[in-house]
């Protein structure tokens, strides 16, 4: 992804992520064994990369997440891409005779004047993940998603210290 960034010089660079997560594959792993997992993992990917568009780059992120790499697909794009493969990922995926449902999430980060790194777009879009996951959906990164996770945060500490004092009881 930094390497796309360098080579696009003073040109605006029309680079888009799409993070997908596979949601919870423990259901898999608890009536199918653990290998039944990893079989998941490989069929989404193979399922992913089958979707993907020409010059697309796919990565695994995390223990049940996948990057897409989207070099030349705008926000708008982008979003409509990244649901297409979200909605395909809903689809039964056979292991062993019977039908594993995922509950995939994904998330979209564009790059632009403030979005100028790899590691900026990931954060952005495990940033939107977050707000993805509760609903099972897809969403764009914007600005007020990093806000709200940031005012979580706070709530959350200031939670842990006012039970730490004891100012509560439960």
């Amino acid at each position: 992804i930094d390497r796309w960034f360098s080579e696009s010089g003073d040109h605006p660079l029309r680079l888009s992520i799409v993070l997908l997560d596979l949601g919870d594959a423990a259901i898999a792993t608890d009536s199918l064994g653990h290998s039944a997992a990893d079989l998941v993992v490989v069929a989404s990917a193979d399922l992913v990369r089958r979707e993907m568009h020409p010059g697309d780059l796919l990565a695994k992120f995390a223990d049940q997440m996948f990057v897409v790499c989207c070099p030349h697909a705008p926000g708008a794009s982008a979003a409509a891409y990244a649901e297409h493969l979200r909605t395909r990922l809903e689809e039964p995926i056979r292991l062993t005779g019977v039908d594993v449902q995922l509950q995939p999430s994904a998330a979209v980060a564009v790059a632009g004047p403030d979005a100028d790194s790899a590691a900026t777009l990931l954060q952005r879009a495990h940033t939107a993940l977050l707000s993805a996951r509760p609903a099972k959906t897809t969403r764009v990164y914007d600005q007020s998603m990093r806000d709200s996770i940031r005012r979580q945060a706070h709530l959350v500490k200031v939670i842990d210290q006012t039970l730490d004092r004891g100012a509560v009881n439960l």
